[in-house]
């Protein structure tokens, strides 16, 4: 996968949160299976939001959602649309990179949504959030078919087998998807 090491910039953040995009990319449909009450979610890469405030929601008053961003303003965007909305205790934003962050606790779920070609070192970012998965995380990763080539997805899958996980589920119909669990022996907790 190239690494242009490039980031959607603040200016664009109106486009990601489009209301004509939830006909493509439904958080509710899309995170139904993986997202319960009560868990505790990281979310890397989160933009201005458009799947942190869903998920929140889906975490309940228990749950948790760690939106991490490499850039100041989309987590001030996040904390505006938060707090209009009273979700604001519901979300930790994290200021960090996606290979180096630290959290208060294991998660049950983990978004990477068209981020993972902009990580620089992308065996380094797995094999921190490693480090946070509980033995049934689940790992949903999204890349544009349009921007990251098939091929190049499939090394990104074989880098994640070496860090631990496995391919539970792959497909997309506009998007390259795969949904990654721990590997079966390999996590102690």
């Amino acid at each position: 996968m190239k690494n242009e090491k490039r980031v959607c910039p603040v200016e664009k953040s109106g486009f990601l949160l489009s209301k004509i995009r939830k006909l493509v990319h439904n958080p509710k449909k899309m995170f139904a299976s993986y997202v319960r009450s009560g868990d505790k979610v990281l979310e890397i890469g989160c933009g201005p939001g458009y799947f942190t405030l869903p998920l929140a929601k889906m975490v309940g008053d228990r749950g948790k959602v760690f939106a991490l961003d490499l850039q100041k303003a989309m987590l001030d965007i996040v904390q505006k649309r938060a707090e209009d909305v009273g979700l604001d205790s519901k979300i930790e934003k994290i200021l960090s990179s996606a290979t180096d962050f630290k959290l208060p606790t294991k998660v049950d779920f983990c978004l990477l949504f068209y981020v993972v070609h902009e990580i620089p070192n992308i065996a380094l970012a797995l094999s921190n959030i490693y480090k946070y998965c509980k033995k049934n995380t689940k790992i949903f990763v999204a890349e544009p078919s349009f921007h990251v080539r098939k091929d190049d997805f499939a090394k990104f899958l074989c880098v994640a087998q070496e860090a631990g996980f496995e391919v539970e589920k792959r497909g997309g119909f506009l998007d390259r998807v795969a949904i990654l669990g721990i590997k079966k022996g390999d996590l102690k907790c």
